[in-house]
């Protein structure tokens, strides 16, 4: 539920980024229209205070009106699909996705998820490999094989597919709710209050996990302002419904969910987080680039103009 605008201002995870890194990482140059209504472009040689910001500290800077990138040949098919568990089974195969997704090659990206299905919980592992096939059919053979799975569909299939393989999830107009945090392990015992956690809370929500490491933790956490390179996952809970009607009920039972799976977190990926992030956590998400941020902020929209977003506050 984000355009690739907002998916690269701050940060950008996607199938093919533990292979080449978050969507700011392939940025050559932005076109910016700054809160006081000049137009400046921002790279390595013009503006590149801005350039490190618009890498990862999100809208908070500028109007972005365009974005060049810099492209890499993929091979448009890969090998990719669903495998999925029973809630009887998750616990052991969601420690075999952890173990085997901690030293995956880069080719490959696991995202794995708890969600319900006709009233009742299961565990998945979506997976996309994009190198060679015969190396990928190989390596995935033991997470097919892995207990007794109620859904085993990877094959080779257009990247466009896989891409879009979520979009009936989140149709136009939907209103949706998110909580997000950094982990750097999962332990047993997290893995156990996951799943606990999930099956005792409100049927109204899904956790799913976003795959670090690879060519995301290569880039010195200092390079841009992309928060934290050195996190195994992103977790997140999401709920969407129809209707507005009974949406606060809904987002405060989402926020009391969190309240008890926030402890395994450490700071927070803007693009899930809303804009109910609380300052207490900038600290610990950005680290010693706050400062730079900050003054960043203060340089190019002293007023906070832009503002309705995981917000970094001018000086005062």
């Amino acid at each position: 539920i984000t355009g690739a605008a907002g998916l690269t201002l701050s940060g950008g995870f996607g199938r093919l980024g533990r292979r080449f890194g978050l969507a700011c990482d392939n940025v050559a140059s932005f076109d910016v229209v700054t809160a006081d209504g000049r137009f400046v472009q921002a790279n390595d040689n013009e503006n590149p205070d801005l350039y490190w910001g618009l890498r990862g500290g999100g809208g908070n800077f500028g109007v972005v009106t365009a974005i060049e990138y810099r492209l890499h040949p993929v091979n448009p098919i890969i090998l990719g699909g669903f495998v999925a568990w029973p809630f009887d089974q998750a616990r052991d195969a969601m420690r075999f996705y952890r173990d085997i997704a901690m030293d995956a090659p880069e080719v490959v990206n696991l995202i794995p998820g708890i969600y319900w299905e006709d009233g009742s919980p299961y565990f998945g592992v979506e997976a996309c490999w994009s190198g060679d096939h015969d190396e990928g059919e190989q390596w995935l053979k033991p997470l097919q094989a892995f207990g007794k799975p109620v859904a085993n569909a990877i094959k080779p299939m257009p990247y466009v597919k896989i891409q879009s393989g979520g979009d009936a999830g989140a149709p136009d107009g939907i209103h949706c709710y998110a909580k997000n945090g950094f982990v750097g392990s999962l332990s047993d015992d997290g893995i156990d209050l996951i799943l606990d956690v999930f099956q005792r809370t409100p049927k109204l929500y899904d956790i799913f996990f976003d795959h670090c490491g690879g060519a995301y933790s290569r880039v010195a956490r200092d390079a841009t302002a992309f928060p934290r390179r050195d996190m195994a996952f992103v977790m997140a809970i999401w709920s969407g419904w129809k209707s507005a009607e009974g949406a606060d009920e809904k987002v405060a039972q989402m926020r009391a969910i969190w309240r008890e799976l926030e402890p395994l977190t450490q700071g927070y990926y803007s693009n899930y987080a809303g804009t109910d992030t609380v300052s207490t956590r900038d600290r610990d998400n950005y680290g010693a680039n706050l400062e730079r941020l900050v003054a960043l902020k203060t340089k190019y929209d002293p007023t906070n103009l832009f503002r309705l977003n995981a917000n970094v506050p001018p000086k005062a």
